[in-house]
């Protein structure tokens, strides 16, 4: 049987992850946009970036989305796809 503590610390790894990956995230959109957002307003699925704020916070940011991404998968290693 397998032990509990190490099927979560294996899932804790993974949340630690995507923590740091939305974190980044604000950091790199706040660089490159001027644009601060919160992490409860970035979400990642599928290699998409979804953010959820005002229509003209995301205008801003799909003007600077080549860059973002760009500096994202430098920063993180991660790839990215969009961001929506």
């Amino acid at each position: 049987m397998y032990d509990l503590s190490s099927l979560i610390s294996k899932y804790q790894h993974l949340l630690k992850t995507r923590a740091g990956l939305k974190t980044s995230v604000c950091e790199v959109v706040e660089e490159c946009a001027g644009v601060v957002l919160d992490r409860k307003q970035v979400k990642i699925q599928d290699n998409c970036i979804f953010i959820s704020s005002h229509s003209f916070i995301k205008n801003e940011i799909f003007l600077h989305q080549k860059i973002i991404i760009k500096k994202l998968q430098d920063k993180t290693g991660t790839k990215i796809e969009a961001i929506r």
